[in-house]
């Protein structure tokens, strides 16, 4: 008879919380569950698994029964609490009263597991707890049968430019090389490394995205890499993002500012896997996937000598490439529909429905802020509409001079010749790009001087008409 295996390594990086008395079934399980390459949290209150799951949230759950009712009253008065405590739930039984204990399973949605606790059956559980997480959210996402639409994870595109992209994603996925993401502020690239890394083999690790930017270099190098000699003692307080990764994907988006420093200590760790602390020459390892995103090609900040050509050749090595949302306007209609799900589950509502006059301005619009800013202009919508659908007159202000808009509601006697429409829409390309005409000319696709001559026209107009 063939001998079944499992995938190796499956647990790896999966962080599970336990909430146990100071008893010997707690201890045993966060040894057992270390074993197999999980990133346990063990305490003994739900106050103390609170302080634990802040930074570092988990997956599942394990708790003794005894503290059933204790999280039940929390989960009463807020289920958010579970985003870090674990959304997953598995209940270890008082071994007097199984009964008891299957019946909270029950009630939180979750699981029961037989106590003595056997390590084979608490391994499948957790495997099998983890598949299932992934089918429901897979099924979520597919729930939808319109057609020409290409799909990955929760993203879902019709234009042919973002379905190559998603395709090459895919391959990406099974592998574990770094990425470059190359694209324009707001345009979805976090959320596309997520999705890579939630298809990859590394799905039940941890996933970590942070902006280089928000830290000066000092402070992004103790961020990344820790403080001096690694402690033998408990580091739960003090892990730097490669430990809080381990067995995950780390992203670091805005890359090309980093340090020269930074960039040794980032090259050295792409080659082996290893790295020292700041003030340290204890050499640490761990086992991460790098992804990393710019707004802007590395080639000139290389060819300068201010970014390592060595480290953007590791970077560079697969690139993805994510467009502005003004080149792929025929998703607007899918991501409105998916922006506005998601609104109406944040909030208990059943999702607003929007107007197809809504749909055309929207579709017309630039987009100088990309996904970003069509989420804000949906959440303005639809706060303003209330009760209603969204109509043209709900979008906030810059809005109501857009090119789309000046056709809705006008008779053809009425409508404006095409220089006005060019004149409205350069002005509101110059307010999008807080007056930079050189930003401002790049979309419009004319040259400077041009610029300049046309706005010097709109202002002796506007003169003249005073």
């Amino acid at each position: 008879m063939k001998k079944v295996t499992r995938e190796k390594e499956y647990l790896k990086g999966v962080r599970v919380s336990i909430l146990a008395a100071k008893d010997p079934i707690g201890n045993e399980l966060a040894d057992m569950l270390a074993k197999e390459g999980c990133s346990v949290h063990l305490a003994d209150t739900i106050e103390t698994l609170q302080k634990l799951t802040t930074q570092e949230p988990s997956k599942i759950l394990v708790i003794e029964q005894a503290f059933c009712e204790a999280l039940h009253k929390i989960l009463s008065n807020d289920k958010r609490e579970l985003e870090n405590l674990g959304s997953e739930i598995v209940v270890i039984p008082n071994k007097e009263d199984q009964d008891d204990a299957i019946g909270w399973a029950r009630k939180f949605q979750g699981y029961a597991v037989s106590n003595p606790l056997l390590r084979g059956e608490t391994v499948v559980l957790m495997e099998r707890i983890l598949d299932t997480r992934l089918l429901k959210k897979q099924l979520e996402r597919y729930e939808s049968s319109e057609p020409n639409l290409e799909r990955f994870g929760p993203i879902v595109v019709k234009s042919p430019e973002m379905k190559d992209v998603i395709r090459l994603a895919r391959i990406l996925a099974i592998r574990s090389d770094c990425v470059l993401f190359v694209g324009g502020v707001g345009t979805g690239k976090e959320l596309l490394a997520q999705t890579i890394h939630e298809n990859s083999p590394r799905r039940h690790g941890p996933f970590f995205a942070i902006n280089c930017r928000s830290f000066s270099p000092e402070d992004l190098a103790v961020e990344l890499f820790g403080r001096g000699e690694p402690s033998s003692s408990d580091l739960s307080d003090e892990k730097n993002l490669l430990e809080m990764c381990n067995g995950g994907t780390l992203f670091l988006d805005e890359i090309g500012i980093i340090s020269p420093n930074i960039q040794g200590k980032l090259q050295r760790f792409l080659e082996d896997g290893t790295y020292t602390r700041v003030n340290s020459r204890a050499v640490c390892q761990c086992d991460v996937r790098i992804m990393a995103a710019i707004t802007k090609p590395l080639d000139e900040a290389v060819a300068k000598g201010e970014f390592s050509e060595e480290l953007f050749f590791r970077l560079n090595r697969f690139t993805l490439h994510s467009p502005a949302l003004r080149r792929r306007v025929e998703d607007i209609p899918i991501l409105t529909k998916a922006i506005l799900d998601r609104i109406a589950k944040e909030k208990n509502e059943k999702p607003k429905r929007i107007v197809e006059d809504t749909l055309r301005v929207l579709m017309d619009y630039h987009w100088p802020g990309n996904i970003r800013e069509l989420e804000n202009v949906l959440e303005f919508a639809a706060l303003v509409a209330d009760k209603d659908p969204i109509y043209p007159h709900h979008l906030p202000k810059q809005f109501q001079d857009e090119v789309g808009s000046i056709f809705l509601g006008t008779s053809v006697d009425d409508l404006p010749p095409i220089s006005e429409i060019e004149r409205r829409y350069i002005i509101r390309v110059m307010e999008a790009t807080k007056g930079n005409k050189v930003k401002a000319a790049t979309i419009l696709d004319i040259n400077r001087a041009t610029l300049h001559r046309k706005l010097q026209m709109y202002e002796q107009d506007k003169v003249s008409e005073l």
